[in-house]
């Protein structure tokens, strides 16, 4: 079955590159450029999504990696993905008007994003946990960094000279950066043991506080809760209450205010995504609107109007809908809250696996934290704030996924595809 679906592909080239790519330091510069790029040229360049930053992430990662991994590409499972998403556009197309040629440039991307990923599970697959383990510390560190040079307004200007209200180099939001150092963190605090693991806690707390950003302190929050013990839980409790008591809380009350009568900009943006969510399923009876079409044509939303007063002009996430269930639903409908359900359930499942390997006393099990840790870290970006399909963590999700897939082939010693997959190695 698996010869059917699948295809092979080798392309030889020299041996010290092919040990290089495997060093941490090529690990993590690697991992790095695909996590950076895309909102790196959406800060340099002021472009209004990730799209283009992220099919150079995608090229770049093709790039490097194509000479020298052999790898599976699931053809049969691409192919009933690419028919599922154009049947689904083409009767939605029925129901509304729709941008073909959005559509369309949109579904190359996407399968660019799909085949980078195929290089990217395969080469990670082939990787020793020492040289990713390592890799993934360098670049927690390096997040830290990042985090530090923005709390001491360290950043550097765009093209155009100037500089982001919220800037994070390379990321153009503080709430950017969080959905990609949730994972990382999540991954660290998994691994590391005892104090280590409290002193990646404490980092967190203090970069989610100083940089006083909600969607970061949720990330914060949702790691803590999968990787520290109770005790813990209960100390970082009256630290953050405490610091609550000398703190001006006005920011997170502003952004957790979702009543008809707010005027914070980003809990408008959070009301949007409901109301789009509403409204097409208005529009298509259910249906949903189609890939990459939320926002074609006019959205209903009292929200968008406020946002529009508020800021004279501009619209805010009318195309990513703030989050990631909001596009999602609001562009598959019904297939939308099913994907989201299974994802969910997903989430709770991996969550508790990965409490289990963070509070066990024995050594866990390695090859499988960074996967879990960058689908459970999504889950900010499905629920919290989301960018739309074209992103760094989108794509890392995809290789998770991909990644798993490889695992378990692996661990099936009967399989050709587990035999071929020792011999790649």
């Amino acid at each position: 079955m698996t010869s059917i679906t699948t295809t092979e592909i080798s392309v030889g080239t020299s041996s010290g590159y092919q040990r290089f790519i495997r060093t941490p330091l090529f690990v993590a510069l690697l991992l790095g450029v695909i996590l950076a790029t895309p909102s790196a040229v959406s800060y340099l360049f002021l472009t209004s999504s990730q799209a283009v930053g992220t099919a150079i992430m995608a090229a770049l990662a093709s790039l490097f990696l194509a000479p020298v991994v052999r790898f599976r590409i699931r053809v049969f499972a691409i192919a009933i993905l690419v028919a599922a998403i154009c049947g689904h556009f083409f009767v939605a197309r029925y129901m509304i008007p729709a941008s073909t040629g959005r559509f369309a440039s949109s579904l190359v991307l996407l399968l660019g994003m799909i085949l980078a990923a195929h290089f990217v599970a395969q080469w990670l697959a082939e990787l020793s946990d020492t040289a990713l383990q390592r890799a993934l510390h360098w670049l927690r560190i390096a997040m830290v960094l990042v985090a530090i040079l923005s709390i001491v307004h360290l950043e550097p200007r765009r093209f155009d000279l100037s500089i982001p209200e919220k800037a994070i180099f390379p990321f153009t939001e503080h709430s950017h950066f969080a959905l990609v150092f949730t994972p990382l963190l999540l991954d660290g605090c998994v691994r590391a043991r005892s104090f280590r693991r409290a002193i990646w806690l404490v980092l967190g707390l203090l970069i989610a506080l100083l940089l006083q950003n909600l969607t970061v302190l949720i990330g914060f929050a949702l790691v803590a809760l999968i990787t520290a013990p109770l005790w813990q839980i209960v100390i970082l409790l009256v630290v953050v209450a405490g610091a609550a008591l000398s703190m001006d809380l006005t920011y997170y009350l502003a952004r957790l205010d979702l009543s008809a009568d707010t005027t914070n900009l980003s809990a408008l943006v959070y009301i949007q995504g409901y109301e789009f969510m509403i409204d097409s399923f208005g529009l298509t009876s259910g249906w949903g609107m189609g890939f990459q079409q939320l926002s074609v044509i006019p959205m209903k939303s009292l929200a968008s109007n406020v946002i529009y007063a508020i800021t004279r002009g501009d619209s805010l996430n009318v195309y990513d809908g703030g989050f990631g269930v909001s596009k999602i639903v609001s562009e598959f409908g019904i297939f939308g809250i099913g994907l989201t359900l299974y994802f969910t359930a997903v989430v709770g499942k991996l969550s508790l696996r990965l409490r289990k390997e963070a509070l066990s006393k024995v050594i866990p099990d390695l090859t499988i934290i960074a996967p879990y840790s960058f689908i459970v870290g999504f889950s900010v970006e499905m629920f919290v704030r989301g960018v739309g399909y074209f992103s760094a963590t989108v794509f890392m999700l995809i290789v998770a996924y991909l990644f798993l897939g490889l695992l378990a082939d692996r661990r099936k010693p009967s399989s050709p595809a587990g035999y071929d997959s020792e011999q790649a190695a």
